[in-house]
């Protein structure tokens, strides 16, 4: 798998496959790889279009959220309004956005 398909493969799992057992593990997962794949500098630019063409824009959506926000998991400025509620229906193109924009919060 491309480095922009690993994370987004485990995204979907994480945030939807309805189940969080074991949900800070992967996170922590996707923390290690935003981390290492964050060293090329295309992987940052790659990620969100190959999200919108996926139609996995809601898991990336919450995997760079509470990675960024329990974990500290550096993202460029432009990736990160994806991670602030109410900027990323402005900041993502809508061609990028999954059916709904109504934010799923597991941890409530």
């Amino acid at each position: 798998l491309r480095p922009t398909d690993m994370v987004l493969h485990g995204s979907a799992h994480l945030f939807h496959d309805g189940s969080l057992d074991g949900g800070l593990r992967d996170l922590v997962d996707l923390d290690d790889l935003l981390r290492h794949f964050a060293k090329d500098p295309a992987f940052w630019g790659e990620l969100l279009p190959r999200a919108g063409r996926m139609d996995l824009g809601r898991p990336l959506f919450y995997t760079l959220r509470y990675a960024t926000r329990f974990l500290g998991t550096p993202v460029p400025a432009v990736t990160s309004a994806c991670s602030t509620p109410g900027v990323w229906l402005t900041a993502v193109p809508r061609t990028w956005r999954t059916r709904s924009a109504t934010p799923f919060r597991p941890w409530m």
